[in-house]
């Protein structure tokens, strides 16, 4: 996924250590610390509400059947 594809609302997947995560773009910003563009993902399913710091490149359109 682009990071010019990448917004508020976008419905993304990305791996974790604790396996596939599903959630959706609350925001996109850059880190204070390196300028590397991230994306603020609330989790659904299982980990619901919680809220993950994700690296644009890192991230991957939903299927449809999420």
């Amino acid at each position: 996924m682009r990071a010019a594809e990448v917004m508020q609302g976008s419905r993304v997947e990305f791996d974790s250590e604790f396996g596939p995560q599903v959630g959706t773009v609350l925001d996109v910003t850059r880190d204070v610390g390196n300028g590397e563009p991230f994306a603020v993902v609330e989790l659904d399913h299982a980990m619901a509400g919680m809220l993950w710091k994700v690296p644009l490149h890192q991230l991957q359109p939903t299927a449809a059947r999420h």
